[in-house]
């Protein structure tokens, strides 16, 4: 026969899977646990989708927990009104004051803090683009071209003679290399006798000598002193950046100008 009023009802299990509707706020599904006929609660809930948080240079990164909600994206599109309203103003030729525009991140974008090891690698691509290096990690090479002030200052006043020793003491060093079809030089150490010049020169060549890996020695008494290089094949090197083209780079890096101090009357 058929049910009679005793028969239970039967019992329909209800889902506890996570909601997947997609939230408004950051795009990530809802999360919460299924809400037939409701809407999902992203003012009262925090998404909790895993993201990536990155620096401004995408270097540092690091997996955190998204907590947007739709407060915030009420709060974008209050903003983004706000703008469009100011941005009509001024183009029908009213004047309005910059203050009344609320100032705030229209992405809501997190982002981590750059570092120190950012600011470096930073400055070794702007480098290695003056360079044409393609690859920018100038770390060492740099720390390598550590040349003294002494140095710096002689290139920038006299950057003819710096020059003509940068060249003098490459051809020295290559000639102790190999030869364009790659067999070695008939000679492994060369010597190379600098011009008769003034004390402020040969200190000048004494003190560049090491970034090539020479040795020098001044010769004769004044005023006809000279220096005389050499260079050994397994000893000799070419700096990773000329004294010219360091000082070059210096001279073109931006300086921070102080901020005015107020002084009170």
């Amino acid at each position: 026969g058929g049910g009679g009023e005793g028969d239970e009802e039967e019992e329909y299990e209800v889902c506890k899977q996570p909601c997947t509707e997609t939230r408004k706020a950051c795009g990530h599904p809802c999360g919460a646990p299924c809400h037939p006929g409701r809407e999902c609660p992203e003012a009262s809930t925090r998404c909790r989708a895993k993201v990536v948080l990155r620096c401004a240079c995408g270097r540092k990164k690091e997996q955190a927990t998204c907590m947007a909600n739709s407060c915030g994206a009420i709060q974008q599109s209050m903003l983004k009104e706000d703008l469009v309203s100011k941005i009509r103003e001024l183009q029908s030729g009213q004047t309005i004051s910059i203050s009344s525009v609320a100032v705030s991140d229209l992405s809501q974008e997190r982002r981590l803090e750059c570092d120190e090891v950012c600011a470096q690698e930073e400055r070794n691509r702007r480098l290695a683009e003056a360079l044409q290096i393609e690859n920018p990690d100038l770390s060492p090479l740099l720390q390598e071209a550590q040349y003294t002030s002494f140095l710096m200052e002689q290139a920038r006043e006299e950057p003819k003679f710096v020059l003509s020793v940068e060249e003098a003491f490459r051809t020295l060093v290559e000639s102790t290399k190999t030869t364009p079809d790659g067999h070695l030089k008939p000679l492994a150490v060369r010597t190379h006798n600098f011009q008769v010049m003034k004390s402020v020169h040969r200190r000048l060549v004494h003190e560049l000598a090491p970034f090539y890996g020479c040795e020098t020695g001044s010769y004769d008494p004044e005023p006809c002193r000279s220096v005389i290089a050499k260079a050994v094949r397994s000893q000799c090197k070419l700096p990773p950046v000329p004294l010219s083209k360091f000082v070059e780079l210096d001279h073109r890096r931006p300086r921070t100008i102080p901020a005015p101090v107020n002084v009170s009357a």
